[in-house]
């Protein structure tokens, strides 16, 4: 791995602070100046790390990156970084990468922001979690996403989808028209697509959307297949079903390998689209039943989902238990996602981190661990694995924001890591702290919150 060291341009990035008032019970620092030293920085942009570095963060961005030992040397210079922090965080041994994003996630209800709510919000934070792109709709979301940012609430920035377009929703090609004006006009960032649209709605909404310039994504409709949803402009392919589809992996109610003629057209096609996928294939396998009802109940975070949760998860899971004959239908249906991303990312298309919680036995925050794991088990290196949960989404949202980098100009999104994430993946869950936007958690303010929430659910246990 390159090594480099030296001063790095400094670029300002218009992102407001945040109050602190909302957060009395989290370690924020009241200074404008953090300097996380002595720390590794592993470069999104795989052009290497920087060691013993020193990242400066001002007023919820980035604002300085520096190799830590020239400091003095830079200080008779005369540059503006010499005023020395009031606050530091010391990183010696410890490697720092941008925050997570996760891209499929959910959140619920806002229209209080009721215990349940805060929880999820600080699940995600806690597992370094800092973007969440929201795939459905739902009352209050649209004022929680701007008292995150006002710093009335503690959660991650949100990027949030419309309410969905389906067949429950959407009944003819002039009222999809008329539904995609009215989110517009609603405020939301983009519109969610689910299953179930005649390809004559679709193309109507996606005539309209591209007419009032707002991007949609999410599931590819039966009726409108892969190659018209890539050449319609959909911005995300979630899942990997349209993809399976595509490529014959379910030709004549049978499961086969994908063809590979066609897995090579559906790589080329996205690449020409400049379509993201979100594969979620960590949670598919659970939903395919691949896992163990035992193993499932035996994951450390179940401790953090609501007895509500774990009851109807484990209902559902025993409700499909497969037969014989279904597990090998189950593990082929296991290889060929895995094998249609390996081929997707080998390829150069963009992969987007994303898990798909909260759903059967995926709770937020801690499920994107597991996708990243998953993703490793289809061949993709921890490079790549944390290139799709950081620099890829800033990319996707850079016409938004400036985030999913350590680099000046960059939201002070972080995560500090006791252990490098490019010698194993699972390194992701061992963390000293998280920064987003510029306030610190501590490891001791995680551990106390997430001790709070176990203990609000610990009654009703499995």
């Amino acid at each position: 791995m390159k090594k480099l060291v030296g001063l790095f341009t400094v670029i300002f990035l218009v992102f407001g602070p945040f109050s602190s008032s909302a957060f009395e019970e989290t370690h924020f620092f009241d200074e404008e100046i953090t300097d996380i030293e002595h720390v590794t920085v592993i470069l999104m942009d795989g052009s290497g790390i920087v060691e013993d570095a020193t990242v400066r963060v001002k007023e919820g961005k980035i604002e300085l990156l520096f190799n830590t030992t020239g400091f003095e040397e830079l200080c008779l210079d005369g540059v503006s970084m010499c005023i020395k922090a009031g606050n530091t965080i010391d990183g010696t041994g410890k490697f720092l990468i941008p925050g997570l994003a996760e891209m499929h996630g959910h959140i619920p209800d806002a229209t209080s922001y009721d215990q349940n709510l805060q929880d999820l919000l600080f699940l995600y934070l806690s597992n370094g979690v800092t973007t969440v792109r929201g795939m459905l709709g739902n009352a209050g979301q649209l004022k929680l996403q701007q008292d995150i940012l006002d710093g009335e609430i503690l959660g991650p920035t949100l990027y949030l989808g419309s309410p969905s377009f389906n067949d429950r929703t959407v009944f003819s090609p002039l009222q999809a028209r008329k539904k995609v004006r009215d989110h517009v006009a609603e405020g939301w960032d983009f519109l969610k697509i689910h299953p179930g649209l005649s390809l004559r709605e679709y193309d109507a909404m996606a005539d309209e959307a591209t007419k009032q310039g707002i991007t949609w994504g999410g599931h590819v409709p039966a009726d409108v297949g892969l190659w018209r949803a890539l050449e319609a402009g959909q911005s995300t392919i979630d899942h990997i079903d349209g993809y399976e589809i595509f490529t014959g992996t379910t030709k004549n109610s049978q499961i086969q390998a994908p063809d590979q003629t066609l897995l090579e057209e559906a790589v080329q096609l996205t690449l020409e689209a400049g379509a993201g996928v979100v594969p979620t294939n960590a949670l598919w396998e659970v939903l395919l039943g691949g896992l163990s009802l035992a193993d499932l109940e035996a994951r450390p975070e179940m401790k953090y989902a609501t007895p509500g949760e774990r009851r109807s998860w484990r209902s559902r899971h025993q409700s499909n238990t497969p037969s014989s004959e279904t597990k090998v239908v189950i593990d082929q249906t296991i290889k060929n996602r895995r094998q249609i991303l390996k081929a997707l990312y080998d390829g150069g298309v963009p992969i987007l981190l994303g898990s798909d919680a909260p759903q059967l036995f995926s709770v937020p925050g801690f499920s994107i661990p597991r996708e990243m794991e998953n993703m490793a088990a289809a061949g993709i290196d921890n490079l790549g694995i944390l290139a799709a949960g950081t620099v890829n989404v800033g990319v996707f949202f850079a016409d938004q924001d400036s985030f999913g980098q350590i680099a000046p100009g960059q939201r002070a999104d972080l995560i500090l890591l006791n252990s490098n994430p490019l010698d194993e993946i699972s390194n992701i869950r061992d963390i000293a702290g998280v920064m987003v936007r510029g306030f610190w958690l501590s490891r001791e303010d995680i551990d106390a919150r997430l001790a709070e929430i176990a203990a609000r659910n610990k009654d009703g246990a499995f």
